[in-house]
């Protein structure tokens, strides 16, 4: 059965759930035996990019669903869960990197569906903290004003994390894309962000953002399609469309939907990816 799409685009996809999988689940694992099919030898353990799986290790404390921040500054919270793991809305950093990747990381979330720069977190997950939290926030602020046009509204609040202070940068989905990231030789570029990581976008993504998804009818086989190309390492439209068990004649109009509807991209004119939103779908947010 379709099911027809009505309003905003990326209010009612995010509100779909994925069939026979309660609301919230991500799509970093897969476990369930009547999961659509995907590629011989594609191992989800290769694609557990989920936002919400959690390392292990000293990890702390992640905030699931909650928001405790204050508009009106930093907010502090020392309540436990488990740390959210690095994903399209996640990003961790032990320390601020370099002026051009902040401006990279908060422009491609801004691109996507938003997300989370958590600093202080290392990259396996245990938590170093940091000790200044207000000289952090003051630069990213300035990266934000000095080096992405337009600005995006970013909200901060100060994790308790083993006794040891994280700082969230909660980056939200921009009203007016792209949001264009200004290099220090003048250079001006798009970022995207695919799976854990931002990569400049190319020209068909960008028109994309440019323009709002469209509405499309979501059917069954639309997110077979969808779940393949999340499953499968670099996959072309063939490689899905076999994967999926549909005729490349039949899967290809369906992945123009999906590509207009913002949930997958096209890179290098082959390669298909998963975008924010398309993740959104898949986990049934």
């Amino acid at each position: 059965m379709e099911t027809a799409v009505r309003g905003p685009l990326e209010t009612m996809i995010d509100r779909m759930p994925t069939d026979g999988e309660p609301a919230g689940r991500r799509p970093g694992r897969r476990s369930d035996a009547s999961a659509e099919p995907s590629s011989p030898g594609a191992s989800s353990a290769n694609r557990s990019h989920g936002p919400t799986s959690s390392r292990g290790g000293d990890s702390a404390t992640s905030r699931g669903g909650e928001s405790t921040t204050s508009r009106g500054g930093d907010s502090t919270t020392s309540r436990g869960g488990t740390l959210r793991s690095e994903g399209p809305e996640v990003e961790w950093k032990v320390s601020l990197p370099a002026r051009d990747r902040i401006a990279n990381t908060l422009a491609a979330f801004a691109n996507g569906c938003g997300g989370s720069l958590l600093v202080g977190v290392r990259d396996d997950g245990r938590v170093k903290g940091i000790s200044n939290p207000p000289a952090v926030r003051g630069e990213l602020e300035r990266v934000n004003r000095e080096r992405l046009s337009p600005s995006v509204p970013i909200r901060f609040r100060i994790l308790e994390l083993h006794g040891r202070r994280v700082l969230e940068a909660r980056v939200e989905r921009a009203r007016e894309r792209p949001v264009r990231v200004f290099g220090p030789d003048g250079d001006v570029r798009v970022y995207v962000r695919e799976l854990d990581s931002s990569r400049p976008a190319n020209e068909d993504e960008i028109r994309l953002l440019r323009n709002k998804p469209e509405r499309v009818r979501y059917d069954p086989r639309m997110r077979r399609l969808l779940a393949c190309v999340h499953e499968l390492p670099r996959p072309t439209a063939s490689d899905v469309a076999k994967a999926s068990r549909l005729g490349l004649r039949t899967a290809r109009p369906l992945l123009q939907n999906l590509r207009r509807a913002g949930l997958i991209g096209q890179k290098d004119g082959r390669r298909l990816w998963v975008t924010p939103s398309g993740y959104r779908v898949l986990s049934g947010v």
